[in-house]
């Protein structure tokens, strides 16, 4: 897998804007936290747009437990879903106030800067964070400053709390990605070059193709339909994801358009093994 290097790219053109003698205190300040940050984070790529899977009421963050990210400082990277333009958002713990903070940094190609947004905090608790669940929609709660871009807010924290989501689920695993090799050698990169990506173990089938035919057909001779990804609650609160699939198509598998990692997940006996 190709590695996006935003966080390099950014560093790079940061540490040369911030040498140049006429350079304000505060550009030079600025620039160094957003360099701190990328040195300290944990890199993670996602698909184009930023979102994992296609769960838009974020079904998994239901639960009175606080938040937590995987690691104290994240860096996601992704692309715009319609654009050229590339986004890192920064996120990391503030547990003393119970919520999570959060720097979107946006890279544009006409004018070849990165320039960063204003810093806003999301709660840490689901219940807060999460004002509603209608029209099929996560509904967000949470407090951005006056000068900050609305909208530049609201599609950052989404992209955060879909990443948490995510993570609920028990057959989403974090797994770092390999470095691209080149011939019998490997590119040697630096430390904040190291890549991690979600993997999910795809659930086998416990359940008759009929499934759930409902008005598509009969339970025996369903009527060929899309099943949508979702997010599925198992025993003791468990939740996992379960790939679209293409439903009574023969047997032709279902297919997913994502920057994730899918693998088949293996049968207990097996995996106790």
């Amino acid at each position: 897998m190709e590695h996006l290097n935003y966080c390099r790219h950014m560093v790079k053109q940061l540490a040369a804007i911030s040498s140049i003698p006429s350079a304000s205190e505060e550009i030079r300040s600025r620039a160094t936290h957003l360099i701190d940050l990328a040195n300290a984070a944990q890199k993670f790529m996602l698909p184009p747009g930023g979102v994992l899977l296609e769960d838009n009421e974020l079904k998994a963050l239901d639960s009175a437990e606080l938040m937590r990210l995987p690691h104290q400082f994240l860096a996601l990277e992704y692309k715009f879903r319609e654009s050229s333009g590339k986004i890192i958002t920064f996120a990391r713990e503030h547990r003393d106030s119970e919520s999570i903070a959060v720097t979107p940094v946006f890279f544009a190609e006409e004018n070849g800067c990165w320039s960063e947004f204003p810093t806003f905090f999301i709660p840490a608790s689901p219940m807060l964070a999460i004002e509603n669940r209608s029209g099929g929609r996560a509904h967000l709660n949470f407090a951005y400053p006056a000068s900050a871009n609305k909208q530049v807010c609201i599609d950052s924290a989404s992209v955060v709390l879909a990443f948490l989501n995510a993570l609920q689920c028990s057959n989403v695993h974090i797994a770092k990605s390999e470095q691209k090799k080149i011939g019998k050698k490997i590119k040697t990169a630096l430390a904040f070059d190291t890549y991690h990506i979600l993997t999910i173990d795809a659930p086998g089938r416990h359940q008759s193709e009929g499934e759930g035919a409902g008005h598509f057909g009969s339970h025996r001779a369903p009527r060929e339909h899309l099943r949508r990804g979702h997010i599925r609650r198992l025993a003791g609160n468990r939740r996992v994801w379960v790939n679209a699939t293409v439903v009574a198509a023969g047997k032709s598998a279902g297919r997913v358009s994502k920057d994730y990692a899918v693998r088949a997940s293996q049968p207990a006996a097996k995996a106790a093994t």
